[in-house]
């Protein structure tokens, strides 16, 4: 989902943590179509424990360091 994602003003100060938060928000408006498939829906309960198993801070490293190191 994030293959190519580029992160804009990294620097020395960036927090994986918090970019991780994000990109998880971000993942979850995309699952639930931003919001039109309702929040009781079994799909997206099974799709939102699924993604809860992400290490979402790990991602953020990775694309930090991308963005970094150009």
């Amino acid at each position: 989902m994030f293959d190519g994602y580029e992160l804009e003003d990294v620097d020395e100060d960036t927090e994986a943590y918090d970019i991780g938060r994000q990109l998880e928000e971000q993942a979850q408006e995309a699952v639930s179509n931003y919001g039109e498939i309702e929040s009781g829906s079994l799909a997206l309960a099974y799709a939102f424990t699924f993604m809860s198993d992400v290490n979402w801070t790990e991602i953020a490293e990775h694309l930090i360091d991308a963005a970094r190191n150009g």
